[in-house]
């Protein structure tokens, strides 16, 4: 029998060995061979990848935002205006007030946050119903992803919703808040605070052994992929 390096099998017939061979084949088990190569739920369900989940954030983004761009056109285009007249009315001034500018400057914010404030609720609805109902939204729907508490599958509580969808957005909220608060200083730093946050929370799945956001750490959720 020729060596090759390959591990081999001759045949017997019965009575004699025969000349013919064929290559060995390692025996796998199957369930050794249906476990997921990368990542997992402690039950075995595979971890989505960074990539599909920063996919599917694009996708609801066009779908929330888009939307809301349009609707809220009128009121974006006054805004626009009443801060164009209030930036010509301080460059042109001999005596500018900064004062007098930043609270006109939240005046106009104030009154469009106002005007536009279902938007927010809208999206917010949006998220949690949508947790809640399928267990992700549509952008998570359609790369196959799905969010669920680590320890146990099944439906998604409304407390881990609801740390969930705080954590993740809860600074922005608090950040429009201090714009109407008229605080300068109190708006730079939690628009300071959230971007830092918000650059973690995004960024800390490409670190962490388990693929958790920080708001997943707070909730206790992974996102996981389902096809």
């Amino acid at each position: 029998m020729p060596t090759t390096g390959v591990p081999t099998l001759r045949y017997w017939d019965g009575t004699a060995w025969t000349e013919h061979v064929a290559p060995a084949q390692q025996y796998v088990s199957p369930a050794y061979a249906a476990r997921p190569a990368g990542p997992t739920t402690p039950d075995g369900v595979p971890l989505a990848s960074y990539g599909a989940r920063v996919l599917a954030q694009i996708i609801d983004i066009v779908v929330l935002v888009v939307p809301s761009l349009v609707l809220t056109l009128p009121s974006q285009v006054d805004s626009q205006e009443r801060l164009q007249n209030l930036s010509d009315r301080y460059l042109t001034s001999t005596s500018p007030d900064v004062g007098a500018y930043w609270h006109g400057y939240v005046g106009v914010l104030r009154d469009q946050f106002a005007g536009d404030a279902w938007v927010t609720v809208i999206g917010f609805l949006y998220i949690v119903l949508m947790l809640r109902w399928k267990g992700a939204t549509l952008g998570k729907l359609a790369l196959g992803l799905r969010v669920r508490l680590r320890e146990q599958p099944g439906r998604l509580p409304w407390g881990a919703i609801g740390i969930r969808v705080l954590v993740a957005s809860g600074l922005a909220y608090l950040c429009t808040l201090t714009v109407l608060t008229g605080s300068l200083a109190l708006t730079v730093v939690g628009f300071l605070v959230m971007m830092v946050f918000g650059f973690l929370d995004v960024l800390w799945p490409l670190w962490d052994g388990k693929r958790q956001a920080l708001h997943d750490k707070a909730a206790r959720t992974n996102v996981v992929s389902v096809r």
